[in-house]
């Protein structure tokens, strides 16, 4: 095969011939012929009811039934593509989806190869005749199609071996006997090619880290594993494996994440679709692979779990994590470089002029227990003064250690703080907040209130916020919503302990949708502006994307560190 220019990876069902092989007949998965330097690895085992499955999904259904979809179908683009499918189901005697789930029906592999830097895609059909019509078929329909414009055509027929394929600038493409291979690198398939032809003591599936990787698989729609050992020896994406960021919010959030991927040998991935999503990540972990300054993250021991989760009614999303922010603030030193360490030291001194004084590291944040929650649900307004952009109610909570030592201290702060917005609001003329201070049973609430008067501007923004600080017990609220606020601390007198996750997030899609429906016209608007549709356009786009919101019923992420096992779940499941 000659050398062709390795751009981009086009999938396209094209076709060379390979001669046969007594080996070929008892290959069944493209482990067996992937080469050993092949570091990822992805392997549907029925894609046929995969294709399935996502055919009738009501999302894709939504989106055929829509009227954009259709327009699109209806286009010249598309239109000369579907008299190809009449030509090319002509040839093949069935229709194309048919052809299709026959010919992926025996299994579909994707792979990444280090040592030549190349991907590959492999399927095995199971009917060897229908495949080699098919291939054929679009060989010939191709070629007919570039002779009837005055082109060449843009491919050419190989030989390698006992093989032939058919090459392009891109890629090339290839059949062996049941088996279907596309690639962006010819030294690739010629390995591949070898493997079929003659077996190997040397393949993937020989390797130590794929069967340590296969001995962890579980019966799903798609498997994967990664040898993250040689990937960071081949020094692609070295800051990934590094084990460091100098980012202060990527430290905060994945920090321990990126200890994983400088040590675990290999990580694995699970997908299973029905109506829902369910999409699962995991690597060895070691406890002796934590670096001491992200205790933070981990916890002691790897023990560092995420609060008792507070449940207000009407939530639309809500994170629990735990994170000992004092702890990451007080490592920068050892987690970032100078010019990172520099402007964190100079937000400390100014954030410590704002609490009286205290030390924002050790005073403030060190007042805090490890771990914290962030709540989102929809908002409440006054009748009177209802903005013209709805955004929902946000609150953070967390524990304080000496709840009797620094309640008094972080009012005074939230007092200076609201003095300070006062001081911006009065210089643009808007409404000042009002303090207020109230117990409600055990509960202590410092508010604050916009007032208005009869010349106040309809819609502003700032009817969104009733900056809010609440303590019940050793919890400390701080909430855009004093309703929230409020509430939020009659549900922490009933929560006891931790979850069980590192981090979990969870969003309702119901509620999503519904603050979405609440800012319909302010979204056509924005449309409008942004797209220059006029405002049918708009408002087709923006209600074809409240259509969607409807779809989701909810979702969840769901981190947890283990002795042995850092794993990450994510699901998405679709509206009844």
């Amino acid at each position: 095969m000659k050398r062709f220019r390795s751009r981009s990876l086009l999938i396209a069902l094209l076709v060379g011939l390979l001669a046969n092989s007594a080996f070929a007949q008892g290959i069944d998965s493209a482990a067996e012929v992937l080469p050993e330097s092949t570091a990822a690895y992805i392997e549907f085992t029925k894609p046929a009811d995969v294709i399935d499955q996502i055919l009738e999904h009501p999302v894709s259904k939504f989106v055929q039934e829509q009227d954009q979809f259709k327009q699109v179908l209806a286009s010249p683009q598309f239109a000369a593509a579907f008299v190809g499918k009449a030509v090319l189901e002509q040839q093949i005697g069935e229709p194309l989806l048919d052809s299709v789930r026959t010919n992926l029906g025996d299994g579909l592999y994707l792979a990444f190869d280090a040592q030549t830097e190349g991907a590959v895609i492999l399927f095995k059909s199971k009917d060897e005749a229908k495949l080699k019509r098919l291939a054929g078929s679009i060989l010939n329909l191709i070629s007919n199609q570039a002779t009837q414009e005055g082109n060449e055509v843009p491919f050419e027929k190989e030989t390698y071996r006992n093989a032939k394929a058919a090459e392009f600038d891109d890629f090339l493409v290839a059949r062996y006997k049941s088996w279907f291979l596309i690639s962006n690198k010819s030294a690739l398939a010629k390995k591949i090619v070898d493997n079929m032809h003659d077996g190997s003591s040397r393949s993937l599936a020989k390797q130590e880290w794929f069967q340590s990787a296969n001995r962890k698989r579980r019966s799903t729609d798609a498997w994967g594993a990664i040898d993250l050992a040689t990937l960071r020896e081949s020094e692609q994406a070295a800051e990934l494996f590094s084990g460091k960021t100098n980012n202060p919010g990527v430290e905060l959030v994945f920090g321990g994440v990126l200890d994983g991927l400088k040590h675990a040998p290999l990580a694995v991935a699970t997908v299973e679709l029905d109506q829902d999503l369910q999409f699962s990540i995991s690597m060895p972990f070691n406890a002796d692979w934590a670096n001491e300054s992200r205790e933070f993250f981990f916890g002691k021991n790897l023990k560092g779990r995420g609060p008792a989760q507070l449940e207000p009614k009407q939530a639309i999303a809500s994170l629990t994590s735990y994170r000992d922010i004092a702890g990451w603030w007080l490592s920068k030193e050892d987690l970032f470089e100078e010019n990172v360490i520099a402007q964190l030291a100079q937000a400390d001194s100014q954030l410590s002029n704002i609490f009286s004084g205290m030390d924002f590291g050790q005073d403030v944040l060190g007042a805090l227990e490890p771990g914290v929650q962030i709540v989102v649900t929809e908002n409440k307004f006054d009748e009177e003064y209802v903005p013209d952009i709805r955004l929902p109610a946000f609150a953070l909570i967390g524990k304080l250690k000496d709840p009797e030592k620094i309640r008094r201290k972080l009012k005074i702060a939230f007092q200076s703080v609201i003095g300070f917005a006062n001081i911006n609001l009065g210089m643009e003329g808007q409404p000042q907040l009002d303090l207020d201070s109230e117990t409600l049973g055990d509960t202590k609430v410092s508010s604050a209130s916009y007032v208005y008067d009869d010349d106040t501007e309809k819609g502003l923004l700032l009817f969104n916020f009733a900056p809010t600080m609440a303590f019940q017990g050793d919890h400390v609220i701080i909430s855009s919503s004093r309703e929230l606020a409020v509430e939020l601390a009659k549900l922490a007198k009933q929560t006891i302990g931790n979850c069980q996750s590192n981090t979990i997030l969870q969003i309702d899609g119901k509620q999503l949708h519904q603050i979405l429906k609440d800012n319909r016209e302010s979204l056509i608007a924005q449309n409008m502006l942004e797209k220059g549709h006029d405002r049918k356009a708009a408002k087709n786009e923006i209600e074809t994307l409240l259509t969607l919101a409807s779809l989701l019923h909810e979702s969840e992420l769901d981190f947890r560190v283990e002795p042995d096992e850092m794993k990450l779940e994510f699901t998405i499941r679709t509206a009844e």
